[in-house]
């Protein structure tokens, strides 16, 4: 029998586990201006990015005020940065790792017999996560997405 936390546990995680996203979404990326403006006149290039935990992405958040505090405040401006803020929409397969079904999925995903896992380094990944039919993946650990088809983003 079940004790009254392992209960509330498990209702916790199924309500996690279950969150859905309504495309297309309001989406946030924190960073210094020139990058900014550099986003806003040429687009997002991801050879510019940064390898993340989850490869090389552009990286957005759901939460506005997550791109100012975790990310804009820390460009090393005395303003603190800008904020610009996206709508995303996907056009093949958005992974949100709080749903069981899509963490499974994520984590038996290979490319050329090998586990995508071991190829986040790789320059090529957000090629090799596209050929694969996947635009993004949803992570709760930073309420953001790390995005491989840019193309997904329109700015605001």
């Amino acid at each position: 029998m079940k004790n009254k936390d392992q209960i509330l546990l498990e209702s916790i995680y199924d309500t996690i586990s279950k969150k859905v996203f309504q495309f297309p979404l309001s989406v946030f990326h924190g960073t210094d201006a020139e990058s900014a403006n550099d986003i806003k006149t040429n687009g997002i290039k991801l050879d510019k990015c940064h390898s993340g935990y989850f490869g090389r992405a552009f990286y957005v958040t759901t939460n506005e005020k997550t791109a100012k505090e975790n990310y804009a405040d820390f460009s090393g401006e005395e303003e603190g940065g800008v904020v610009l803020e996206f709508i995303m929409n996907p056009r093949k397969r958005a992974l949100n790792l709080s749903n069981e079904d899509d963490w499974d999925y994520y984590k038996n995903l290979k490319y050329k017999g090998v586990n995508v896992e071991r190829l986040r380094g790789d320059f090529e990944f957000p090629n090799i996560m596209k050929s694969l039919g996947i635009d993004a993946i949803h992570d709760e650990s930073f309420d953001g997405f790390a995005v491989y088809n840019v193309n997904i983003l329109k700015i605001i």
